[in-house]
């Protein structure tokens, strides 16, 4: 439910397109993922909560607070928080569940939470890039530069690493027997 609501918010108060978009999805994909845990539910006899919980409103509350960019980025944090916990139980049920039918249910429902969660991870990189008032793309020399300190930084500590364990003994391989480095 929670989803749903957080959907038709996004579509109101979404500054961006992406965040619109992502809106609409969230709010059509979680009625009808919404529905069909009713239909399940209604035929175990399970009673299925009819409000939003008081954390999930009091996030609805502080995001409704909120416009323009701040908005979008919030949102788009609270999604991506929302959806990795999502997909982990939705996992664990597809793994674990002694119902098949609540199986099902949980391993179809995961690709559309996966997709959404890669929906807000996307437009996460957007709004951060969108936060500065002035910011430009970066060049190919300020990317290479950056990738040639990050190879600097990897061989530091492949060094810094292969300094501080133990020392192999004459057959080649180290005491821990991996041979592998732990970063």
């Amino acid at each position: 439910m929670a989803e749903v609501e957080m959907g038709k918010l996004a579509q109101e108060r979404g500054s961006s397109e992406h965040v619109k978009e992502l809106g609409k999805q969230l709010a059509e994909d979680h009625q009808k993922s919404l529905d069909q845990i009713r239909t399940i539910a209604q035929s175990k006899g399970i009673d299925l909560p009819q409000e939003v919980s008081k954390k999930d409103k009091a996030e609805h509350d502080r995001l409704s607070g909120l416009s323009g960019d701040a908005f979008d980025r919030a949102f788009l944090k609270a999604a991506q928080q929302d959806h990795r916990k999502d997909i982990a139980e939705y996992k664990r049920q597809a793994e674990r569940s002694k119902d098949p039918e609540i199986q099902q249910y949980a391993q179809s429902t995961l690709p559309v939470l996966e997709r959404h969660q890669q929906m807000s991870m996307q437009g996460s990189s957007t709004a951060s890039t969108t936060e500065g008032a002035t910011s430009t793309p970066r060049t190919d020399t300020e990317e290479s530069a950056t990738g040639s300190k990050q190879k600097d930084k990897d061989k530091t500590k492949d060094k810094e690493w292969s300094e501080e364990r133990p020392k192999s003994s004459s057959s080649g391989s180290t005491s821990s027997g991996s041979g592998t480095n732990p970063k």
